[in-house]
């Protein structure tokens, strides 16, 4: 491991004394085991230290810790989700940075390496507007100022495996370093980052290993960050409490038990509101604010159950290469109806069941080799009888239509929306929060993630001020990188993509490679571009303009 550079090593040596160590360790030990009672927040302001510059007592160069919250609980970086740890009364600059290969422009070269700041990132990581000198990037340009140190921790995959899990994920301690520059640069997208050259001390500093962009999952693939077929609910060995109950289906029951929470709701202290979603779910979910500030419920907020499209959203469709003329779609309706059985057919297996379409898979994936054995399923339930997830699947998880009989109502978890009795909550010091009133199970449905919808031109500039963005790209983006892949084998084997192959050419070879790396029909077809051949077929006579 190569050393940095710097000078007052004195003034940041390193304490491992026994008491330190012991003292680290019984934090590490005391959140592990309130992490399994779903209670780790409530640690936070009874172990963690105060914010402070320079080595914290027991912690040295080199140590690993398996995800931010171990960072957290032990005072090293404190912010569970931003790069940069600061606040801003300390003139003296930031406290730690976490580079983990979420900014294309991070620069890692070791013990001296470029940081961008924060801020200004859109979908997959594209910077879309300018960083400014405000937060966590103005605290990191007083540290080159007031030449305070910050600790630098590198995060990655480590160990075999192709998925980042929360059993290869590590996040190493690189020691401190110095802000030597920081300034003002246009980044590799166009606008404005603010970048720092990071060195690190004499004798106080370390380079665990280069990140590269991405190397935690954000900004690339969904398939790569998403660990598939990780076990939830255990199948007739998990079940709820008998207090909570599977809301029932029939309209008097959710009735009465609606009429029954929300008069349960009324007894208790700081209820603004029985509903916030004012009937659009089948449970009440309550507005409280038990902290005695006086703040009432929030202005502006619209509760929503699905998606809403933002204006002139709604009005754009897919349409493939072609339109009808009218009279001409009536003539081809055999064609489309046939080009439709074909993809029932080849993908669903000609099961539009949710449930068979899951025997059919089953049944395909006992012919997989031992290549792609983490993607065999092991049964055809989504859910078990509980209504628990029993594992994760990379691919989503289909559920079943209305039109289908009884014996699929365990297969419509999410399409039944919210049923753990939720609460949203003023917080002491966050702000508004939501809770459960019962404890969650591994596998439970717990809400979706919605919002409104909007184009990635609607984006820009987006991801700032409060406003989270996700991108709903998960099997176009596998789609693409199979693209993306055969390009770079392409440019590998002939320098050029050129006129020697064409793109249908180069797409096929990276469909190839990465279907070396998951099973092809597990995949969902892309949008059809048949029509044309087909209605060529049909009628000579038929153009499309």
């Amino acid at each position: 491991m190569a050393m940095g550079s710097g000078s007052d090593e004195r003034k940041w040596e390193l304490d491992l004394s026994d008491a330190a160590v012991r003292g680290k360790d019984a934090i590490l030990e005391a959140y592990n085991e309130s992490f399994q009672r779903l209670k780790a927040a409530l640690l936070r302001e009874k172990f963690t230290p105060d914010r402070k510059h320079g080595h914290l007592p027991g912690v040295k160069p080199g140590d690993s810790y398996p995800g931010r919250g171990e960072l957290c609980i032990l005072g090293l970086h404190r912010a569970i989700l931003a790069g940069i740890d600061w606040v801003a009364k300390d003139v003296l600059g930031a406290y730690a940075i976490v580079l983990s290969g979420g900014y294309k422009d991070d620069q890692d070269e070791g013990t001296t390496f470029w940081y961008t700041g924060q801020g200004g990132q859109g979908p997959g990581g594209v910077q879309v507007t300018d960083q400014k000198w405000e937060r966590g990037n103005l605290a990191l340009k007083h540290s080159s100022e007031t030449g305070t140190p910050v600790r630098v921790f590198r995060g990655g995959k480590h160990g075999t495996g192709k998925v980042i899990t929360s059993i290869n994920r590590r996040y190493v301690y690189d020691g401190l370093y110095l802000v030597k520059e920081a300034k003002m640069e246009p980044s590799s997208d166009g606008p404005q980052v603010c970048k720092f050259l990071m060195v690190g001390m004499d004798q106080q500093s370390q380079a665990s290993e280069k990140v590269e962009f991405g190397a935690l999952g954000k900004g690339g693939r969904c398939l790569k960050a998403m660990a598939h077929g990780v076990r939830l609910a255990l199948e007739g060995k998990e079940s709820r409490p008998k207090k909570k109950k599977v809301v029932s289906d029939c309209p008097d029951a959710l009735a009465t038990a609606r009429l029954a929470r929300i008069s349960a709701l009324s007894q208790r202290k700081g209820l603004l509101l029985p509903d916030l979603s004012f009937g659009k779910e089948r449970v009440p979910i309550p507005l409280f604010n038990e902290t005695g500030n006086g703040q009432g419920p929030p202005e502006g907020v619209d509760y929503i159950a699905d998606y809403q499209f933002a204006p002139g959203v709604e009005e754009l469709t897919y349409v493939p290469d072609y339109q009808f003329a009218p009279g001409v779609e009536e003539l081809v309706e055999d064609v489309l109806k046939e080009q439709s059985d074909a993809f029932v057919n080849s993908y669903m297996g000609g099961r539009l069941c949710a449930l068979d379409f899951n025997k059919h898979m089953v049944k395909r994936d006992r012919e997989l080799t031992k290549q792609y054995e983490s993607y065999r399923r092991t049964t055809h339930k989504n859910y078990s009888d509980e209504g628990l997830l029993l594992s994760t699947d990379a691919f989503g998880v289909v559920e079943c239509l209305d039109t289908c009989g009884r014996s699929c109502r365990h297969n419509k978890r999410v399409s039944q929306g919210v049923q753990l009795p939720l609460e949203v909550y003023m917080t002491e010091t966050k702000g508004w929060g939501v809770r459960c009133d019962v404890d969650i199970l591994a596998g439970d449905y717990v809400v979706s993630y919605i919002g409104e919808l909007i184009t990635e031109v609607m984006a820009e500039g987006k991801g700032e001020n409060g406003q989270y963005l996700f991108s709903l790209d998960h099997f176009s983006g596998i789609l693409q990188e199979a693209e993306d892949v055969g390009d770079e084998k392409m440019l590998q084997e002939v320098g050029d993509v050129g006129a020697e192959k064409t793109l249908q050419e180069v797409e096929e070879v990276g469909a190839e490679q990465m279907y070396r790396e998951l099973p092809e029909y597990k995949m969902p077809p892309p949008p059809p571009k048949f029509i044309n051949a087909g209605i060529a077929k049909k009628s000579s006579t038929l153009s499309v303009a």
